[in-house]
C-alpha cells in the first residue's frame, strides 16, 4: 500500500485532503503546527475538505495510546488512522524504487477530491494565514 491508495479509501473520496502524515508525538518542533490544526478546522469545516491525521503504530499499544492522548489534547478534529506497525518502513523501502514517496515526517500533502496528491510538500500549518489562502483557492476553483 503507498499513499495513493491510502488517499482513496471510502471515507474521504470526493473530499479534498490537508494530510498530515505520521504526526505521531507531540515534539516541541511540532507544537505550533499542532496548536494551528483548530484554526484551519473551524475555517474550512463547512467546505469540501477533511483533515487527515496519520501515525505509524511503531511500538504497538503504547503508541496507539500516546496518540489517542495527543487527539484528545489538542483536538484535533478529522479523520485519523493509526497505520499498521511498520507501514512507514514499507514506505521508506519503496522509495528506493519510486521516488514519488514521502518519507520525511511529520508530512503535510494537499490531495484533490479524487485522490491525487496535489501539493506534496504543502505549507505546514504554523503559516496559516498562507495555507488558508492556498487552501481557499484549491477549493474556490474547483466550486465554479
Amino acid at each position: 500500500m503507498d499513499y495513493n491508495e491510502l488517499f482513496k479509501i471510502e471515507e474521504l473520496s470526493n473530499k479534498y485532503i490537508y494530510a498530515t502524515l505520521n504526526n505521531r508525538a507531540d515534539w516541541k518542533s511540532n507544537h505550533e503546527d499542532i496548536l494551528a490544526m483548530d484554526t484551519l478546522f473551524q475555517r474550512f469545516h463547512n467546505d469540501n475538505l477533511v483533515f487527515l491525521y496519520t501515525a505509524d503504530d511503531i511500538d504497538g499499544i503504547t503508541n496507539k495510546y500516546e496518540w489517542k492522548k495527543l487527539i484528545r489534547k489538542y483536538n484535533l478534529r478529522g479523520y485519523h488512522i493509526n497505520l499498521p506497525r511498520g507501514y512507514e518502513w514499507n514506505l521508506q523501502e519503496s522509495r528506493r524504487i519510486d521516488s514519488n514517496t514521502i518519507t520525511s515526517f511529520p508530512k503535510y500533502m494537499i490531495i484533490s477530491n479524487n485522490g491525487i496528491i496535489i501539493d506534496k510538500w504543502a505549507t505546514r500549518p504554523r503559516k496559516t494565514a498562507k495555507l488558508i489562502s492556498e487552501l481557499d483557492s484549491l477549493i474556490n476553483i474547483n466550486h465554479e
